[in-house]
């Protein structure tokens, strides 16, 4: 997240003519080589302005398994304040790594289980419940939850 001193469409520069066509172009290959893309924002779409010239150069970067990890998150393009170049603020909405009943829940794993003759069926089966067509994150920790509900 930062400033990347270019945009990737002509819509993203106002107030003047002069587009450089190579760091757009050069932009854009990187993205789509690293499979990235630009995080959605609220807000003003100029992040920087000069005279009368504004443009997008501040973006937020993505891949797809960081949107996995963190799939309610808002960035929000700030006013000015006293630099040429908009403040970012990313807010991330999903707190259940952070909330108290998160933390008092964490799985312990228990070595007498692996006494159980059942125990390898039981985690198999109730694993294989909590895998979805979900993000990754939301089926790891539903297999999680639905193993260690079984076994308490």
């Amino acid at each position: 997240m930062g400033d990347f001193n270019s945009f990737l469409s002509y819509d993203d520069k106002e107030g003047s003519t002069y587009y450089d066509n190579r760091d757009m172009d050069a932009f854009l290959n990187f993205l789509a080589k690293f499979h990235l893309s630009p995080l959605p924002f609220v807000g003003n779409k100029f992040t920087w302005k000069n005279s009368s010239v504004r443009e997008h150069l501040d973006w937020a970067i993505i891949s797809d398994s960081w949107s996995d990890l963190f799939p309610d998150v808002v960035l929000h393009h700030l006013p000015f304040f006293g630099s040429d170049h908009r403040a970012l603020k990313l807010i991330l909405k999903d707190n259940s790594f952070n909330s108290p009943s998160r933390r008092s829940r964490r799985f312990l794993f228990e070595n007498v289980w692996l006494e159980n003759p059942e125990f390898f069926s039981l985690v198999k089966d109730t694993w294989d419940c909590g895998l979805s067509s979900q993000s990754s994150r939301s089926s790891f920790q539903r297999s999680v939850y639905f193993c260690s509900s079984d076994l308490e």
